[in-house]
């Protein structure tokens, strides 16, 4: 377990390195649109820039992306189109599934029927973009259950295999510090409800941890050195009884 000192040390460091990152990748994007405007292509092009993920800066006591709590999971969105309009900010939530028909339509393809999400073109010209839920799923070594996000207006639910769910009023409280779950039991369940509409809870869980388990049974079986003393190089401060809690979870005795 770390120390304190050991802790923000090791903060410390990953901070100047996510800045270092920002950047270089705001020198090499500045290098594309200088060169747009010299060869004048800026005109008639469009620039999309985003992320997949944001990083959490020991927000809830964590960092990197491996939570869906506001720092992970809201990121940058800007768009430059030859029609759109100039300086706008959107407001609306929107959502990366978004992206894809989007560009269809801003490449006048035909539509795919298989694409989730909206073109959000129309918001781009000046037209008012309507509220449409946010859904996302995570699934991670780094945190002991598959958690799910369900977002509408102002309201976002946070929900974990098994476990109980946190509900977050965003607009009241953007750093989510205060679960309103107990308080709003009737905007947790309409929540769930959608969001079991789109993803059944239960059974993508068990096909996720499936998946994890016989990741690990390949990884065990590896013809280098024990997986034993791979586990131990990198995380030094397991003990015997947790690498034998792990087997016994990857190769499960039959009943």
């Amino acid at each position: 377990i770390l120390n304190f000192n050991d802790l923000m040390s090791k903060f410390q460091f990953f901070r100047i390195d996510y800045l270092a990152r920002i950047a270089e990748v705001d020198s090499m994007l500045g290098q594309v649109l200088d060169t747009l405007e010299s060869t004048g292509r800026w005109a008639d092009t469009m620039v999309v820039y985003l992320s997949d993920h944001g990083d959490l800066h020991l927000e809830h006591g964590q960092y990197l992306k491996n939570a869906l709590f506001e720092g992970s999971v809201r990121v940058p969105f800007i768009v430059k189109h030859p029609e759109g309009k100039e300086g706008q900010r959107i407001d609306t939530p929107v959502s990366l599934i978004d992206v894809f028909p989007t560009f269809l339509e801003a490449f006048q393809c035909p539509p795919s029927a298989d694409a989730q999400g909206r073109s959000l073109l129309p918001s781009l010209r000046g037209a008012p973009t309507q509220e449409a839920p946010i859904f996302a799923e995570y699934h991670s070594n780094f945190q002991p259950a598959s958690s799910y996000l369900m977002m509408e207006e102002h309201w976002k639910l946070m929900v974990f295999h098994r476990q109980s769910p946190l509900l977050f009023d965003t607009r009241s409280d953007p750093d989510e510090q205060h679960d309103r779950s107990a308080e709003h039991p009737g905007v947790v369940a309409a929540l769930l409800e959608k969001l079991q509409g789109i993803c059944p809870v239960e059974d993508v869980s068990q096909r996720a941890m499936e998946e994890d388990r016989l990741q690990l049974q390949e990884w065990m079986q590896s013809p280098l050195e024990t997986w034993r003393d791979r586990f131990i190089e990198h995380f030094p401060d397991a003990k015997a009884k947790d690498l034998d809690q792990l087997e016994s979870w990857a190769n499960p005795k039959a009943p």
